[in-house]
């Protein structure tokens, strides 16, 4: 089976991506901070990872976001290649507003494979993870939303 790494820490957000994409199949593990889900990567295999740029606690961002684990498995220090190569699709709702609006594209530039700003629908999300799953780029135009 397929399986998805997700930091989100927004419940209800995490709670909705896991449902959806168990529905088509996948098996999900959400983590709410990037150390919980570097402690996964460690020990588990996974074939795709998403994460939300930014974490909240108590309403204010902290420095165990997306930026962290999406700079952790790029780094060239990372020495599992396997880990370096898991694709990643970053999500944000941060970037409606003031200031947030290059959040996604830092991501990329960090090594994220593909980014969806929030709120994005379901078909988007699936087309996003079969394309990265099936090793396609998002700039890959004839990719098919039917195609697994």
């Amino acid at each position: 089976m397929t399986r998805v790494l997700l930091l989100e820490d927004d419940f209800s957000i995490s709670f909705n991506i896991m449902t959806l994409l168990n529905e088509h199949g996948l098996d999900v593990d959400v983590r709410n901070s990037s150390a919980a889900a570097i402690e996964c990567l460690k020990t588990e295999t996974y074939d795709l990872v998403i994460v939300d740029i930014i974490i909240l606690r108590d309403n204010r961002p902290v420095p165990d976001g997306g930026v962290i684990l999406i700079s952790w498995l790029r780094s060239p220090t990372q020495k599992d290649l396997t880990l370096r190569s898991i694709p990643i699709l970053c999500i944000s709702g941060a970037t409606r507003q003031p200031g947030m609006s290059h959040l996604l594209d830092m991501a990329q530039n960090l090594g994220a494979d593909d980014a969806l700003a929030k709120p994005f629908n379901d078909i988007e999300l699936i087309a996003a993870v079969d394309r990265l799953i099936a090793g396609k780029s998002p700039k890959d135009t004839d990719w098919k939303l039917e195609q697994k």
